[in-house]
């Protein structure tokens, strides 16, 4: 997770095998950079106003098995918001993904 150009949250997930159509629950470690987060010099106008904008990139890479054939593929998803956080809400919310073969 980002907040003007600084990376402030990093989250590494384990190595997992996952069945087709199927979803299942990690546990994943997540560290917040509370150095970066405090350089940050619009943090404060930004928690005044009510208003944090944030981008998150997301990357899982792997190899599927499709009749017996094995393929490696890679998913990059990245998304920009605005938090709001009086209500808890997301607004703004703008995601573009790509997946190489």
């Amino acid at each position: 997770m980002m907040m003007y150009q600084q990376i402030i949250v990093e989250v590494l997930t384990p190595s997992a095998n996952a069945r087709a159509w199927r979803t299942f629950r990690m546990i994943v470690n997540v560290t917040v950079l509370a150095d970066k987060l405090s350089g940050i010099p619009r943090l404060a106008s930004d928690l005044m106003a009510g208003e944090l904008p944030m981008r998150m990139s997301t990357s899982i890479n792997g190899r599927v098995k499709i009749l017996s054939i094995k393929k490696s593929v890679g998913i990059q998803m990245n998304c920009s918001m605005v938090v709001v956080l009086q209500t808890q809400d997301v607004k703004d919310m703008d995601c573009k993904r790509k997946i190489s073969l």
